[in-house]
């Protein structure tokens, strides 16, 4: 009975330890947060609002739910990409600034306004949720959702937005595999070159951190080139955004 009675009461303790643990008081209120978890963040709905026409007076709501016991509390970036044949691809940022809550399936919107789509006929949106993998999920597959619509009238002007913009980015060159929430092994020391057409842009060596920050690149499609002794070199196409972007390059090294 004695021994028992101790195993109790040891039961107990490490039950209230783990309570102390996994409660945290704020605002007057208990919330949890289980120990090492993490989000699971996902598209649930990509609606526009009011309809959609030929023009630049098009509002599209993105809702994302977290379908995990961990919240997150800061805030959360989104990608809105639009696309239709014939026209030149477009992206658009948003975030859902106040960070989401644990099991929250209803969600939090984000309103991306003034999307311009250059015609009638079919469009195809789809957004991407923590596009940078910065921030701690359960897995990652799951963050975009791909709509089609079709676009039937047009409003105001059809003339598209004048795109002599300039824009930044910041290149992370990273050993593939070693990516986790936005902590991995850099890779110093990457030379990247940026070209439109046969032009080169912007180019630029990554510091010891694996980063390095362009400005002054042309909006839209550009080439990439990534050199780096002792790693495979990368080429490939991406499109600068007209807000200052980031883009992860993961190389194979041999050391």
């Amino acid at each position: 009975m004695k021994n028992l009675f101790i195993s109790s009461r040891k039961s107990s303790f490490v039950l209230l330890l783990g309570l102390m643990f996994c409660f945290t008081i704020a605002n007057g209120k208990a919330e949890v947060f289980p120990s090492a978890a993490k989000a699971d963040l996902r598209v649930s709905k990509i609606i526009p609002s009011g309809g959609l026409c030929a023009g630049s007076k098009n509002k599209i709501r993105v809702t994302i739910t977290n379908h995990q016991p961990a919240g997150v509390k800061k805030k959360i970036p989104v990608i809105l990409f639009v696309s239709m044949a014939g026209q030149t691809p477009k992206s658009y940022v948003g975030y859902v600034k106040t960070g989401i809550g644990p099991n929250d399936y209803n969600g939090r919107s984000v309103y991306f306004s003034n999307v311009y789509l250059g015609a009638t006929g079919s469009v195809t949106f789809k957004a991407h949720v923590n596009p940078d993998a910065e921030i701690l999920e359960t897995v990652y597959n799951n963050n975009t959702r791909i709509k089609k619509f079709n676009v039937t009238k047009k409003c105001g002007t059809n003339s598209p937005p004048t795109n002599t913009k300039k824009s930044k980015v910041t290149f992370t060159t990273f050993k593939n595999g070693t990516w986790s929430g936005g902590n991995y092994q850099a890779v110093a020391g990457a030379s990247i070159t940026v070209k439109k057409g046969t032009q080169t842009v912007g180019s630029g060596t990554t510091g010891s951190n694996g980063k390095v920050t362009i400005s002054n690149l042309p909006v839209g499609s550009v080439k990439i080139y990534v050199n780096k002794n002792g790693c495979s070199n990368i080429s490939q196409t991406y499109m600068v955004p007209s807000y200052p972007g980031k883009k992860n390059i993961p190389l194979n090294c041999s050391n």
